[in-house]
């Protein structure tokens, strides 16, 4: 018994460190990581015997750039819990940061038992893994692995394989096929997509274990140009020109602190020299990394924020100013250094941890001013590629889509059906003829040419997905589905796709007494349309995890007790499932049709918000997010927003929540039930009024029309709540908005 207060002590500190730790990563959530850090300090104190608070702390202390203290923590944890994997990958990532590799590289092995982050590596392959064996008349097969910019950085460690090996298969991506087809063609160059065939290896090891295999230190990295332009791209004009890279692929974990916020990207642009050309595919017109190297050989400076173009620019010897976050660095630009032991043509510029990018920005403009001398302008210019002889097919394609762009949809069917005409085995006019019938609605003659263009190239992804989408919006799911998976390879969107996990994808595999996960992608809104098909999954027999948006976490929590509902945010456990899916992806193995849909309200929220004096008050949201696709013509224009506002009936409550004070959508669904009407633009906000049960007036653009809510009618399957109002062709919103206030004023008399 004398030992009892000692195990209460104890297990009092444990529960002291468990909540610190959950404060501490509502913060690291909210951004505010500096306020996290002594509350995981108190946690260590509190629980000084377990390895946990000891490891939050070391990796904490990582990402805001203190290593030393960061390792001190790491290796106590390390020692309250030898072998475990998440503390010696952490450490590991701390000693490559000070630059150690001799000591780092050999501990990021541990990588191999972590499913999660192992995804390069080659499934049930019954050949040995290379562990430095002499390789003179042997076959190597090399496998990618992580990202585009890990797999260019390591490409220099490549010659010296090849020469010694008898034959090399190189495994890649696509984007990097053509650049390393021209600079190793000595190697058998495949892409990585699907069922790859490849001589059976002496050897296998990947890209991220050359470095380590090649015994580097600090001192010892190769840093010459490696790589070169497999051809040329049409001039960009005279004068200094400035490669720029202001965003990453916002599905990487660490994007929301490497990318720059808009206002930055404004700064910069507004001080760089010269002519500014965009480094973004869509803008430059790159279709891979060969086509960007040629663009950059062209250049006399590259920026960019830490993504595979800072290391292609550094690959080919090209000098980049790079943008780093001050907060969780990747490991390979160190600390507390303005150069690269990687890069030497590199000047790092690096961001306060706690985001701000604005002196970092000004001292890039300041050095890239310097390097364009006296000669060139202050003021930029954007620069594209040269246009396209007039009257050509691309000019006439091109033409047309800036004819869309602006809302001038007859004219730019009647260069769309010129280009058909002029090429008619080419898929591209047929498929951007279909898109605009699609937009404007005309469906069924859009399909024709839709299904044409995919009959010409039938495993395009984008043609595939966009004859999903019109498949959808006319109800016809069944034959929609299997052509809406092509999303999930449209390289040029990034919508949030899952990729690389460690378990099959279900197909439609038994699932009783197997455990599926499902997995977020595209936004809040789709997550919540389709989570009413849980209780359907769930009569399986499966057991579920369910991943979702920190802000849906407790609203989905609340409304499907028997399932696992967490958070896909910071360091994701999966547990080891036997397959995962995504809310979408489901809809094709549960065979799921329009008529399946039930529109009775299916989610619950167990918050209250204060209820509201007036006896008829309404919950506004006038626009969504400006990221968006189709936000132009989905939001109202201000005097739009305001006619409606100063229309409407009773007492109106604004839905944003930094009006209204929401901290997630479980609030905003507690708020909700507080009102008598819903009115909002094509947001979240509106199916969330429609999974509640909520009277909901819509207001949906006519043009680019979401699927979801179908065509020439003014109530939804999905939302018996729902009543729409469409606007003009021509983008005019003020009819729509004169029938809505029409009926919001009927349901205030009828409920008067």
């Amino acid at each position: 018994m004398a030992d009892t207060p000692h195990t209460e002590d104890a297990t009092a500190g444990t529960e002291r460190a468990r909540a610190l730790t959950q404060e501490a990563d509502r913060l690291r959530t909210a951004g505010r990581w500096i306020e996290a850090l002594p509350l995981l300090q108190e946690a260590v104190r509190a629980d000084p015997d377990a390895a946990a608070p000891a490891y939050n702390l070391g990796v904490m202390l990582s990402k805001i750039g203190q290593l030393a203290d960061a390792e001190a923590a790491l290796r106590h944890a390390l020692s309250l819990a030898p072998n475990v994997p998440i503390i010696i990958h952490a450490l590991a990532h701390n000693l490559l940061a000070q630059g150690r590799y001799e000591e780092g590289f050999p501990l990021y092995a541990v990588r191999a038992l972590m499913p999660e982050l192992n995804t390069g590596y080659p499934r049930d392959f019954p050949f040995p893994r290379w562990q430095g064996e002499p390789l003179a008349g042997k076959r190597l097969t090399i496998f990618p692995e992580q990202g585009l910019g890990d797999q260019i950085q390591f490409a220099r460690f490549l010659p010296p394989l090849i020469a010694q090996a008898g034959a090399v298969s190189l495994l890649t991506m696509r984007q990097l096929e053509r650049l390393f087809r021209h600079n190793f063609p000595t190697a058998e160059i495949l892409v990585a997509d699907g069922k790859v065939e490849f001589p059976d290896p002496d050897y296998w090891t990947t890209m991220y274990d050359l470095p380590g295999a090649a015994g580097i230190g600090s001192g010892a990295i190769p840093s010459e140009p490696y790589l070169r332009v497999p051809g040329t791209w049409p001039p960009l004009g005279e004068g200094f020109k400035v490669g720029l890279k202001t965003r990453g692929s916002p599905k990487h974990p660490n994007d929301a602190a490497r990318s720059l916020p808009d206002g930055c990207v404004e700064q910069l642009r507004a001080g760089l020299p010269g002519t500014i050309i965009s480094l973004e595919p869509e803008e430059s017109g790159a279709q891979d990394l060969a086509d960007t190297a040629a663009i950059i050989a062209e250049l006399d400076l590259v920026v960019s924020v830490d993504t595979s173009i800072a290391h292609l620019a550094g690959a080919l010897g090209k000098t980049c100013l790079l943008l780093v976050p001050g907060y969780s660095p990747d490991w390979r630009w160190m600390s507390e250094r303005d150069d690269s032991p990687w890069y030497p043509g590199h000047r790092l510029f690096r961001g306060t941890v706690e985001g701000d990018w604005s002196g970092a920005i000004d001292r890039l403009v300041a050095e890239a001013q310097r390097r364009a001398g006296p000669v060139a302008t202050s003021a930029p210019r954007t620069a594209a590629r040269p246009a396209p002889p007039k009257g050509s097919l691309t000019d006439t394609l091109l033409r047309g889509q800036a004819l869309c762009a602006g809302g001038r949809y007859p004219e730019a069917l009647d260069l769309f059906r010129k280009a058909a005409r002029l090429a008619p085995n080419n898929p591209a006019p047929l498929h951007l003829l279909g898109v605009a019938l699609l937009d404007v609605g005309r469906l069924k003659e859009a399909e024709q040419y839709q299904r044409r263009a995919l009959a010409l190239v039938p495993d395009h992804p984008t043609f595939q997905n966009s004859l999903s989408l019109n498949l959808l919006a006319q109800g016809r799911y069944r034959e929609a589905w299997p052509l809406h998976e092509g999303r999930g390879q449209k390289s040029a969107e990034d919508i949030g796709f899952p990729t690389d996990v460690p378990c099959p994808r279900w197909r439609g595999e038994p699932l009783a007494d197997k455990h599926i996960v499902i997995l977020p992608e595209q936004g809040f809104g789709d997550a919540i349309q389709f989570v009413r098909f849980l209780p359907r999954l769930r009569q399986t027999g499966a057991r579920i995890t369910l991943f979702a948006a920190p802000a849906l976490v407790d609203l989905f929590a609340a409304s499907f007790p028997g399932i696992d509902v967490r958070a896909a945010a910071g360091d994701v456990r999966l547990g080891n499932p036997d397959y995962w899916t995504t809310l979408v992806d489901m809809m094709r193995p549960l065979d799921l049709t329009l008529e399946d849909v039930t529109a009775e309200p299916y989610l619950v929220t167990d918050r209250r918000w204060p209820a509201f004096p007036d006896p008829f008050t309404i919950g506004l949201v006038t626009s969504g997010n400006p990221k968006h696709v189709n936000d132009q013509r989905r939001s109202l224009p201000p005097d739009m927003a305001a006619r409606l506002r100063d229309a409407l009936p009773g007492t109106i409550v604004s839905l944003d929540p930094k009006d209204s004070g929401a901290r997630d959508f479980a609030d905003t669904a507690a708020l909700i039930d507080q009102l008598d009407l819903v009115v909002s633009v094509d947001t979240s906000v509106a199916h969330l009024a429609g999974a509640l049960g909520k009277p909901c007036l819509l207001l949906v653009p006519s043009i680019s029309t979401d699927w979801r809510w179908m065509r020439g009618r003014d109530d939804s399957p999905w939302y018996s709540s729902h009543r729409l109002f469409r606007n003009a062709m021509d983008g005019d919103w003020r009819e729509a908005i004169d029938r809505l206030v029409v009926e919001a004023k009927r349901l205030r008399a009828e409920k008067a």
